[in-house]
């Protein structure tokens, strides 16, 4: 069990100092970065071990319409730096059908989740 919790732990630690490096780097960011909304699944399956329809292979956002534009742009692209990183962790650790995972990232400022 000790192993898998300094794995687990090692992917958070990375995934934070990702978003951490990406926050400060984008602080001046005037681009906007393509993301996969969560909602409006067009590519989802029904999935056993979820009980629901999903798409494993994305990860998607949501960012409030409310969301001022300057944060929205920053949190474009905050979401397509962290969706590669989940997309390794999956691929390492996840079994099609059988043993799926997830990770979230939330911001408090627009109330966005990845």
């Amino acid at each position: 069990l000790g192993s898998a919790i300094d794995i687990l732990e090692g992917y958070l630690w990375s995934a934070r100092n990702l978003l951490e490096e990406e926050y400060i780097r984008l602080a001046n960011n005037t681009q906007w970065c393509y993301y996969e909304e969560m909602c409006g699944c067009l590519e989802c399956e029904e999935n056993e071990a979820w009980k629901s329809s999903i798409d494993v292979a994305t990860v998607g956002a949501y960012i409030p319409s409310s969301t001022k534009a300057d944060l929205k742009r920053t949190l474009s692209c905050l979401v397509k730096g962290i969706g590669q990183t989940y997309s390794k962790t999956a691929a390492k650790e996840s079994e099609a059908g059988k043993r799926i995972g997830y990770q979230y990232f939330g911001d408090q400022l627009g109330g966005s989740t990845a």
